[in-house]
């Protein structure tokens, strides 16, 4: 009897909605992948003012828990895909799945914030040259830069344009679970990547070693959003997690 082939959960960045996996989505549907396919988009995202997804993350971290849960709930394997911020919120909703066996999580040009780890802590309680403050939100300096840096001009326009708001309360927000050390992750570090440097994409997987921490890593020669710039890599990788026969 064939296993029940794993729903794949995708979760984009600060700023980003899941729109930046179109075109891995597409390459999924075209090789015939028979599992779902579910875009799971963050509140905390172009949040209207006042709105309760603009105080923490905890509706970040719901809305992936639900996401997750309706999956699991079914008997139903879980492949959980979150690039950048979106790494965190998806590590903390991992935790009351932890024990089913039954999700594995993919790391793309993100973080593994250790408990009780901010994101403005892990940046040693400075803001990092990428955030710009205005009020209760943040938006990214030079994204065109940090974000787009392989990617032609024109198309670098069209998702500049797309762009929205992210709350700042985010980034100070203690991380609740460390997702990424208890279910069989692969960290995607992205070698070009401005966002998130190399070098500090090496200070946490030096961190998970020293810790005994299993973490399979994938090298891309990339910048911060392979999934655009170069989808067949971010393809390869599911591929593989999910057990498709043309991983290779």
């Amino acid at each position: 009897m064939a296993s029940t082939p794993s729903t794949i959960i995708f979760v984009p960045g600060a700023w980003h909605t899941t729109k930046c996996y179109d075109i891995v989505i597409g390459k999924l549907q075209d090789a015939g992948y028979t599992g779902k396919l579910i875009r799971c988009e963050l509140p905390s995202v172009g949040a209207e003012p006042g709105s309760p997804a603009m105080w923490s993350m905890v509706l970040d971290i719901k809305a992936i828990e639900d996401a997750i849960a309706h999956e699991v709930d079914s008997n139903t394997p879980v492949l959980l895909v979150a690039h950048s911020y979106g790494s965190v919120p998806a590590s903390c909703a991992i935790k009351k799945f932890a024990d089913s066996g039954m999700v594995k999580f993919c790391i793309v040009a993100g973080f593994m914030l250790e408990f009780a780890e901010s994101m403005i802590s892990w940046c040693g309680g400075v803001p990092p040259p990428l955030w710009r403050r205005e009020g209760d939100y943040v938006y990214p300096n030079n994204p065109e830069e940090a974000f787009y840096n392989d990617l032609p001009e024109d198309m670098q326009k069209e998702l500049l344009g797309e762009l929205r708001s992210h709350s700042y309360a985010t980034k100070m927000f203690p991380a609740t679970f460390e997702g990424w050390a208890v279910v069989p992750t692969t960290f995607v570090s992205c070698t070009k990547d401005n966002a998130v440097p190399l070098f500090l994409q090496d200070g946490m997987i030096d961190r998970a070693k020293a810790r005994g921490i299993n973490v399979n890593i994938e090298r891309v020669n990339s910048g911060h959003s392979v999934m655009l710039s170069q989808p067949d890599q971010l393809l390869r990788i599911i591929k593989s997690m999910t057990g498709m026969a043309d991983s290779k």
